[in-house]
């Protein structure tokens, strides 16, 4: 019986070891273009440059 456990043990981490190794290669495949538009970074939401002093004329 305890042959049975190990490779019951060993299929299982066989298998585990697969699916993270597929799931490792298609994220890194799969990772975002850095020319696309959906990867560009969003616009600011407030204005970049604000005067320090409000100088009146």
């Amino acid at each position: 019986m305890a042959r049975k456990r190990e490779t019951l043990a060993s299929a299982f981490g066989m298998a585990l070891a697969l699916a993270l190794t597929v799931l490792a290669i298609t994220t890194w495949a799969n990772a975002p273009d850095p020319a696309d538009e959906s990867a560009a970074s969003p616009p600011p939401r407030q204005t970049i440059y604000r005067p320090q002093y409000w100088n009146l004329y």
